[in-house]
């Protein structure tokens, strides 16, 4: 193998390399962002979005939805729409944002715990890599998910850096708002914990003290705000599924680079006592814990890899400037080049053709646009409609200014809500056509009870046939109101 000096030109071009293949994979999200299209979890967000600053936030234990999410995301987007006018929109520039700044904190943890500047970039990518490259679908979507890794990853970012009480204080104050956004992001928050443990004591009872005391303020506050509701609803049962569970198991297989790498690297110094690389492999065994805890919930997706993805680019960052243990210095440089190769090989083989393409292939931009076109003609049809809806195109009806009070998307695809709520009471519901729309995905002629038995004969009694929008979805209006 050819030897490269520290630093050297080639190394830098290939870290080159690897941003530019990154700003090419953001293209096809950034270009997504603009358009009136249904992605997932988007219109459910929305629905607590414009619900964020009302008692409906979090709904009662008879109604047909559900919010197992803290707030604090839907304060920040409902906020936004207020102001713009779409928690759609708002909630994806809020997320495109945060993904950008995960990377950022990421970079900084890693150069927090010592690496150099050029480890750290080469982490920042890898993460961008696999988001961009093999899980795109999360990039700038409308969840808090991205918020959370953000808030969460630079409070770590903070703690690693910490020489204070202070410093650990507003490390914990980051880390707490991160749970206040999303729940389930917990692997820096237990690698923080177990770090402290056993690096940092003085700085573990501030930070454990303020995590503390900012949790139970939080949970009082909403308690106080929303009663039982906010509980029934964080505590509302999941569904568990073994296939769901090995589908989710096997997300491994995107951060297999980075595990490979900080693995290797990790095994050669176990007898070291080395804070940096215990940091990331506490961070990377929580990242696991992460799947094997929520892993078998159905409704859970793609992001539940998210803590391991950030976890091992953590990992590869650090072994990217302790490769030398392991191959010696005269060869270090030439095995970084080839673990960024092997960081673009991983990512070409899973890459989709669209993700690539998109930017040349006018067919692609074509498809989404025609898409977006459907729906937006949905929507204005929907402007006309008064009274209640109910939707699994969640978006479309959010975006014709209607909160939806039935979530059939979760009745339909996610199936986590038919075992725990009274399905008779809404197939009566819509066989009287109480509501004033209902909006399904696709052709819908015939109907079927898309999992929800007695669905097909329910809208047969109390709707017209269903009006088909470019194949995308329809939407059924009462018989009595026509």
């Amino acid at each position: 193998m050819t030897t490269v000096t520290s630093g050297s030109s080639a190394v830098r071009m290939a870290l080159a390399l690897l941003a530019a293949c990154a700003l090419w994979l953001l293209v096809a999200p950034l270009y997504r962002m603009g358009f009136w299209i249904e992605q997932p979890n988007e219109g459910w967000n929305a629905t607590h979005a414009m619900n964020a600053f009302t008692a409906s936030l979090y709904p009662s234990r008879d109604s047909f939805f559900i919010n197992n999410y803290p707030p604090l995301s839907f304060y920040l987007s409902g906020a936004l729409a207020r102001v713009g006018g779409d928690p759609v929109f708002a909630g994806r520039v809020v997320a495109f944002i945060s993904f950008g700044a995960t990377a950022g904190a990421i970079y900084l943890i890693v150069r927090g715990l010592g690496a150099s500047i050029l480890a750290a970039c080469a982490a920042a990518l890898c993460f961008v890599l696999i988001l961009a490259g093999l899980l795109s679908s999360y990039v700038g979507l409308s969840e808090p998910q991205m918020m959370a890794h953000a808030l969460v990853a630079f409070g770590a970012a903070m703690l690693v850096r910490a020489e204070s009480a202070n410093d650990a204080i507003a490390a914990a104050i980051l880390t707490a708002l991160g749970l206040l956004t999303k729940q389930v992001v917990i692997a820096l928050p237990l690698a923080s914990l177990l770090w402290l443990v056993i690096y940092r004591r003085k700085l573990l009872i501030p930070w454990l003290a303020t995590g503390a005391v900012a949790g139970a303020g939080a949970f009082l506050a909403l308690f106080s705000l929303y009663g039982q509701n906010f509980i029934a609803n964080m505590l509302f049962p999941r569904v568990l599924s073994l296939s769901a569970f090995g589908k989710n198991l096997a997300l491994i297989s995107k951060a297999v680079v980075p595990l490979a790498v900080y693995g290797i690297v990790a095994w050669r110094l176990r007898r070291e006592r080395d804070e940096a690389m215990a940091f990331a492999g506490f961070a990377i065994l929580a990242g696991f814990a992460t799947l094997l805890l929520f892993g078998g919930a159905l409704g859970v997706s793609i992001n539940i890899v998210f803590d391991l993805v950030i976890a091992a680019s953590i990992g590869l960052g650090l072994a990217w400037d302790r490769i030398s243990v392991v191959v010696g210095p005269a060869k270090e440089n030439g095995w970084r080049l080839l673990i960024a190769a092997a960081i673009l090989v991983r990512v070409a083989i899973g890459v989709p053709y669209a993700n690539v393409a998109f930017a040349l292939d006018s067919r692609e931009r074509a498809l989404l646009e025609e898409q977006s076109s459907a729906l937006e003609t949905l929507r204005d049809r929907l402007k006309v409609v008064s009274g209640p809806v109910a939707c699994e195109t969640l978006s479309a009806c959010i975006w014709a200014g209607h909160r939806n009070e039935a979530d059939l998307w979760k009745l339909h695809f996610e199936t986590t809500l038919g075992p725990f709520m009274d399905t008779a009471a809404l197939l009566k519901r819509i066989a009287e056509g109480n509501y004033g729309a209902i909006v399904l995905f696709g052709n819908s002629a015939p109907v079927q009870d898309r999992r929800l038995p007695g669905l097909a004969a329910a809208l047969a009694a109390g709707y017209g046939p269903p009006q088909v929008f470019g194949g995308t979805v329809s939407l059924f209006l009462p018989e009595k109101s026509r």
